[in-house]
């Protein structure tokens, strides 16, 4: 199984949700990661983040016009996935950025 980190700020949480359980039902071979449904109550979620970051394959964030201007968390979980990135050789991928508004949402079918 490989683990796909959804990043995504609150305003985008039904689509974030949407995503990964499109990439369950599609993919069987992927686990999505979405703090929501992995994080337990009484972890310390800002631990659990980075560390499902570490773990994880590749990196998915939903960037919206709200996302990219908010101050917040998001900004962080992007900055730990960039770190990490940096490791990786040109030719891997890692962060997969989806572009999102309200008139276009990427379709699994």
């Amino acid at each position: 199984m490989e683990q796909v980190f959804i990043s995504y700020s609150r305003e985008n949480e039904i689509e974030a949700k949407k995503l990964s359980d499109k990439l369950n039902k599609k993919f069987p071979n992927i686990a999505p990661w979405i703090d929501r449904v992995n994080l337990l109550p009484g972890q310390n979620w800002k631990v659990e983040i980075a560390k499902a970051i570490s773990e994880s394959q590749f990196f998915i964030t939903l960037l919206s016009k709200k996302s990219v201007e908010k101050i917040g968390y998001f900004q962080q979980e992007l900055k730990i996935a960039q770190a990490k990135a940096l490791l990786y050789p040109v030719s891997k991928i890692f962060i997969i950025p989806i572009r999102y508004s309200h008139k276009t949402w990427l379709d699994f079918r």
